[in-house]
C-alpha cells in the first residue's frame, strides 16, 4: 500500500491499519474522516506530515511509533478525543508543548524521543494517566506533571538529567514511578 487518497472519501472509517507500510507517505487525505477512531501508522517510515490529522474529532488511539521522519505533532492538539498516542522512536519529535491542549489525553508514549526536552505542557492534561519517558535524555524537569490530578503511572528510564522527583511525589503520592 502506498496511495490512501481513496480514503479520504470514506466518511464512516472508523479504524485503519497501515503499520509497516513503508510505501505510505502523504497521510493527509485522512484529515477528511471525520468518525476516523483508531489509526496506526507504526513504521510507516515515508510519513512525515500528520498535520491533517488534527482535523479528525474522533480521533482516539493514534500509533506513530517508529515514524522517524514526523517531527511536528502541534496540530494533534486540535483533537478533542485524543486518548492514546504513541510515538515511540519518533526521534524528530522535539516540540509536544500542544499535546497539553487535549482534554482527554490518557496514555502517551514518548519513548526514544530523544528530541524532547520539555514536558511542562503536559501538567495541563487532566486527564493524562500514563506517561513513560524512557530514554528522553533532554528531559530534565519533570515537575510541572505535579499538576495532573489522575497520574498514575510516570516511566523515566534512562532520564538521567531528571534527578528530583521530590516535588511530584509530594504532588502525587499514589504515583507509580519507574526507572528512578
Amino acid at each position: 500500500v502506498s496511495d490512501v487518497s481513496s480514503l479520504g472519501a470514506c466518511p464512516a472509517l472508523h479504524t485503519l491499519n497501515l503499520a509497516d507500510c513503508s510505501g505510505v507517505s502523504d497521510v493527509s487525505a485522512l484529515g477528511a474522516c471525520p468518525a476516523l477512531h483508531t489509526l496506526d501508522l507504526s513504521c510507516c517510515i515515508g510519513v512525515r506530515d500528520v498535520s491533517s490529522l488534527g482535523a479528525c474529532p474522533a480521533l482516539h488511539t493514534l500509533h506513530l511509533s517508529g515514524c522517524n521522519r514526523v517531527g511536528d505533532v502541534s496540530a494533534l492538539g486540535a483533537c478533542p478525543t485524543l486518548h492514546t498516542l504513541s510515538l515511540t522512536n519518533c526521534g524528530g519529535v522535539s516540540d509536544v508543548s500542544a499535546l497539553g491542549a487535549c482534554p482527554a489525553l490518557h496514555t502517551l508514549n514518548l519513548t526514544e524521543c530523544s528530541g524532547v526536552s520539555d514536558v511542562s505542557s503536559l501538567g495541563a492534561c487532566p486527564a493524562l494517566h500514563t506517561l513513560n519517558l524512557s530514554c528522553c535524555w533532554g528531559v530534565s524537569d519533570v515537575s510541572a506533571l505535579g499538576a495532573c490530578p489522575a497520574l498514575h503511572t510516570l516511566d523515566l528510564t534512562e532520564c538521567d538529567g531528571v534527578s528530583d522527583v521530590s516535588a511530584l511525589l509530594a504532588a502525587i503520592p499514589g504515583l507509580e514511578l519507574k526507572g528512578k
